[in-house]
């Protein structure tokens, strides 16, 4: 027991100082690149339908629209070391439900027929396809070259790949591939020889980061008058402002004007009074 603890101890140890952290990178673009073939070269890899909440690599165009060309990549980090390689994603936008989006990763499906295997985006946590880059190329890792076994004599490192040092396959090619009844221009990887499929085209798909539209910088726009809009049919203008105090010393002005006055007619009346006595006097004399 006491041996039992010990080692539940020593476990506890290491792991609380092996953390390890889930990270992702993106969003980025992957652009087709061929000698073969400069109608496909340069094109952007998009998203296509195939099947429920399934979407294949489909050859896009040479310019970008919408969210269907944005990947990602998910990789972890143990010991603050970034692992090799890690999954590609992509956001699937959900409609009608509480879950905004959904992130699906990209799988490689077999097909015992045929070594051309299709890439599809799928929801299936923990089964997708390890990728790595090599200067910004994809790559899928492999742990051994067959070709180089020889009967009854254990594979070198050179076949094993050992040391971590993992073969850097890219066998990416763009084929007319069939999925579920969706038949697509679409990117597809050949397992090993020439491809049994005749429209399969050998190329490399190549990340392309995202420019930030954020660097440029905001230009202030000019005021604009603002327009009378309409409401129930009747132009509503805002009103100018009203200053209270003005209206009190307007009111208070005229005031004034009008007490003047009141007391000039008073005075007026005396002074026509005034003038009828004096001339009444100069009768009598």
């Amino acid at each position: 027991l006491v041996g039992v603890m010990a080692l539940l101890t020593s476990s506890q140890s290491t792991y609380a100082q092996s953390p390890i952290s889930f990270n992702q990178t993106g969003p980025f673009r992957l652009k087709v690149s061929t000698d073969t073939n400069p109608v496909i070269n340069g094109k952007y890899i998009s998203t296509c339908r195939a099947g429920s909440a399934i979407e294949g690599l489909c050859l896009g165009e040479h310019t970008i629209n919408n969210s269907t060309w944005n990947f990602f990549w998910n990789y972890t980090v143990v010991n603050g070391v970034p692992s090799e390689t890690g999954v590609l994603t992509w956001t699937l936008p959900v409609v009608g439900t509480n879950i905004l989006t959904v992130s699906e990763a990209m799988v490689l499906k077999y097909n015992p027929g045929t070594n051309v295997v299709v890439a599809m985006f799928m929801v299936s946590p923990g089964e997708g396809t390890a990728v790595g880059w090599d200067n910004n190329s994809l790559y899928v890792p492999g742990q051994y070259d067959d070709s180089l076994f020889q009967a009854n004599l254990y594979p070198n490192s050179t076949a094993t790949a050992v040391d971590n040092h993992k073969l850097q396959l890219k066998n990416w090619h763009a084929c007319w591939v069939y999925w579920g009844a969706y038949y697509y221009n679409a990117i597809a990887w050949v397992s090993g020889g020439q491809p049994r499929n005749p429209t399969c085209e050998f190329v490399t798909l190549e990340k392309e980061e995202i420019q930030q539209i954020s660097s440029i910088p905001i230009i202030p726009l000019p005021d604009v008058p603002k327009e009378p809009f309409e409401q129930g049919g009747e132009i509503i203008q805002d009103e100018p402002a009203v200053d209270n105090a003005g209206d009190e010393n307007h009111e208070e002005g005229e005031g004034r004007d009008e007490n003047e006055e009141s007391h000039n007619d008073e005075h007026g009346e005396e002074d026509e009074g005034d003038g009828d006595e004096e001339g009444r006097n100069d009768d009598d004399e």
